[in-house]
């Protein structure tokens, strides 16, 4: 696995709108960091502390993988990670 500090950096466009965060990967991108998005923090997210619900679908499937939202009051965010 290559490390962060090989400078072998992949980069991606994030989109944040209503209901849904997309994640798009730059055509440049090599594939060279093999790693996974272990949690997403939404901060400023006080709208959003009702959120109850989250689910991730691939890039080439229509199944939604459901995924586990918490809302932080501390941090004012709301936490999405996986089960």
């Amino acid at each position: 696995m290559k490390e962060l500090s090989d400078k072998n950096y992949d980069y991606y466009t994030i989109f944040a709108q209503a209901n849904s965060v997309q994640f798009k990967a730059s055509p440049d991108n090599k594939n060279l960091q093999k790693h996974h998005i272990d949690q997403i923090v939404l901060v400023n997210a006080g709208d959003l502390k009702s959120v109850d619900f989250a689910c991730y679908f691939g890039p080439d499937s229509l199944v939604p993988f459901p995924l586990f939202p918490q809302y932080n009051d501390t941090l004012n965010a709301l936490i999405i990670k996986p089960r």
